[in-house]
């Protein structure tokens, strides 16, 4: 999707809503609008900087810790975006945007006197470009999650694996929220088999969500080393 693309759909969304500003922290809204990264923890909903747009421009606020490597790094997309910066320890990405924005606004964050904004309706549908780079990102994952199952022994446990997982998919730019490991005792037995330190045995299922540039791709592999028979009729 172009900038242009993009901000088509928020100006109708301003519209609509009656709004003159609409931010977006969380990573896969702020990755939507910017094309960059606005994660430092992987844990927290939030991230490091917010995006906004007031039906002309692109700002992006953040602390003055993080401000020099997102100008350097993460804002290539955005040919005119202005960088507001606070004093990381003097105040709050939430109470920065309230000062510098124009009222009435939205926000997919907490923001006094904001209402909340889901952006999932303003991000789909996927146009070309998304759907391209969604594919880019669903062969990286399937490509990585491959290699790492046609490396496994059965005496692997489910955490070698695991974190094997991680580990190359984490080496194509992605960030891996579930890496789901279970062998033949523990695969049939449980929906969701978070891995533990037993072997894999017979066979193995692998589960993963990766996700890049605001993206997210789900896939399950299975590998067979002595499968009972009945994955090999089912797979048949």
């Amino acid at each position: 999707m172009t900038g242009s693309e993009r901000t088509e759909r928020l100006d109708r969304y301003l519209a609509r809503k009656g709004l003159e500003a609409v931010w977006f922290a969380r990573p896969n809204d702020f990755a939507w609008l910017t094309g960059g990264d606005n994660v430092v923890s992987a844990s927290a909903p939030v991230g490091v900087a917010a995006a906004g747009y007031d039906g002309e421009r692109v700002v992006v606020v953040t602390d003055d810790i993080e401000a020099p490597r997102l100008r350097a790094e993460e804002l290539d997309d955005l040919d005119d975006a202005a960088v507001e910066t606070f004093a990381w320890h003097d105040s709050s990405l939430a109470a920065t945007v309230a000062e510098v924005s124009a009222t009435p606004a939205a926000a997919d964050f907490d923001v006094p006197g904001f209402e909340t904004v889901d952006a999932s309706s303003l991000r789909q549908p996927l146009s070309d470009g998304d759907v391209e780079t969604y594919r880019s990102l669903a062969g990286d994952v399937a490509r990585a999650v491959e290699s790492v199952c046609r490396g496994a022994e059965p005496e692997s446990t489910e955490r070698a694996v695991s974190a094997d997982l991680q580990r190359a998919l984490a080496a194509r730019g992605c960030r891996v929220p579930v890496a789901l490991v279970g062998g033949e005792e523990r695969a049939p037995a449980y929906r969701h088999f978070t891995p533990t330190e037993a072997e894999l045995g017979g066979y193995a299922v692998a589960s993963v969500t990766a996700e890049r540039d605001g993206l997210s791709v789900s896939l399950t592999r299975t590998v067979a080393f002595d499968p009972p028979a009945w994955l090999t009729e089912r797979h048949a």
